[in-house]
């Protein structure tokens, strides 16, 4: 009621249009009237604030708050037009859809990445599209002359877990931004299949690190329990991060096996790897780490645990605890010039 209330003197009341799940994407395409055309950026940042995602959430939006939201995407305020696509992605509601697809051929980088982010396989299931068409469409993206753009492309195709899709990305294997080929590693795991295994093993080999490690992660999802001798050899590395990256992908097989794999990696010599081994173990209590949540609970645990053990030793010295603190925030009133002379070469 609040949004509505903002937004009823800027949009020109319509009645809410007919959708049909059964007709095409392109003969769903709403008709509603233009946004108002008032210059300026207040209005713009009004209408980017009042079309935020919890906002929206929270109030259960109606029809005619979507519709709103659907008729500022072909804003000519820029911040009006970016925080309706924006806002319409993460609600994913079916009457959207269209919208999301004309913003996916705006002109604007911000618009076109915020709307292919959002082309997700569930925002097809819910929509009623063809899952088909929709990853058809896609693909186009993933050869954007923006980076961002390709990133958010490959992110969405990964939805689909469509083995058929491993050609297409596969291409950005040689992309000249290496966050793109970071995303098109971690895509192929997400499409699994035979083929997309055979170029993750050989990714594993090649250079830099993170596309080592996504390629790593990737086989764990995609292998499973036939990724082990891959896992087993980072395991046995006399390099933190190449252990650690171990226990992570050990936490995308979904089996009961790895757990005292991970069990045995809480005891690493080296506690960045306990840590990360630790967290894992703790994400599979609910089986395999397949969700951002679930791993996103087991890191929070695992960080109150350890900053309890910290506020604990703190506590057990607090004679030396006001020196510590004055260090920390600068303080240079214990320092002597012995401690000059030892810092000086850096």
């Amino acid at each position: 009621p609040i949004f509505t209330s903002i937004l009823e003197p800027r949009v020109r009341k319509r009645s809410p249009p007919v959708w049909d799940p059964s007709m095409s994407v392109s003969a769903r395409t709403p008709q509603h009237s233009s946004p108002p055309q008032r210059p300026g950026t207040s209005a713009a940042r009004r209408v980017s604030r009042i079309s935020s995602p919890t906002r929206c959430r929270e109030r259960s939006p109606s029809g005619d708050t979507m519709l709103s939201l659907i008729a500022f995407t072909e804003s000519p305020l820029r911040h009006a037009k970016l925080g309706a696509i924006y806002s319409l992605g993460r609600l994913g509601a079916p009457q959207a859809s269209d919208a999301l697809l004309a913003a996916a051929a705006d002109p604007d980088d911000d618009a076109r990445s915020f709307a292919v982010r959002a082309l997700s396989a569930a925002v097809a299931d819910t929509a009623g599209l063809n899952r088909a068409a929709l990853a058809d469409r896609v693909p186009r993206l993933v050869g954007d002359d923006n980076s961002q753009v390709r990133i958010n492309a490959l992110r969405a195709l990964g939805t689909y877990h469509d083995s058929t899709l491993v050609s297409v990305v596969r291409d950005r294997l040689a992309d000249g931004d290496l966050n793109v080929r970071v995303q098109a590693v971690m895509t192929l795991g997400e499409l699994g299949g035979s083929e997309a295994v055979a170029v993750l093993r050989d990714q594993i080999g090649r250079r830099p690190y993170a596309v080592r490690r996504a390629a790593l992660i990737g086989l764990a999802r995609s292998a499973g329990t036939r990724a082990l001798d891959v896992v087993a050899d980072w395991l046995s590395s006399a390099e933190w991060q190449q252990r650690a990256a171990g226990a992570e992908a050990l936490g995308y097989i979904a089996r009961d096996t790895v757990i005292s794999w991970l069990t045995y990696l809480t005891q690493d010599e080296d506690p960045r790897v306990a840590a990360v081994a630790l967290t894992y173990a703790l994400g599979r209590s609910v089986g395999a780490v397949r969700t951002t949540g679930a791993l996103v609970l087991a890191g929070v645990t695992v960080a109150t645990f350890t900053a309890a053990v910290q506020t604990f030793v703190q506590q057990r010295h607090t004679d030396v605890l006001q020196n510590v603190y004055s260090w920390l925030l600068g303080g240079s009133s214990t320092s002597t010039w012995t401690d000059v002379a030892v810092t000086a070469p850096y």
